[in-house]
C-alpha cells in the first residue's frame, strides 16, 4: 500500500504547534502503531501524533487539512 509521506517541514510544524513530546516518527513507534490487535494487517503511518487536548486535535487537523495529509484516528488498538 502506498502511504503519504510527511516532510521535515510538516514534522517541525507539528512539533512547534503541539510539542515534540506528542509527535513520533521513529521506526519503532511507526511499527508499533502500524496495526491493532484484531487482525494481522499492517499499514505503517508516516507520523504518529498523540494530542492531549481538544485544542491540539484542532491544530493537528488544521495542519493536515492545509497540507492535504490524510488522518486516521486511533483508539486503544484493540
Amino acid at each position: 500500500m502506498n502511504t503519504t509521506s510527511v516532510s521535515i517541514e510538516v514534522l517541525e510544524m507539528l512539533q512547534r504547534t503541539i510539542g515534540s513530546e506528542h509527535v513520533y516518527s521513529d521506526p519503532d513507534s511507526l511499527q508499533h502503531y502500524s496495526h491493532d490487535e484484531t487482525e494481522d494487517l499492517r499499514f505503517k503511518p508516516a507520523v504518529v501524533v498523540k494530542p492531549d487536548s481538544v485544542f491540539q486535535v484542532s491544530e493537528i487537523m488544521k495542519i493536515a487539512n492545509a497540507e492535504q495529509i490524510p488522518v486516521t484516528p486511533r483508539g486503544a488498538g484493540t
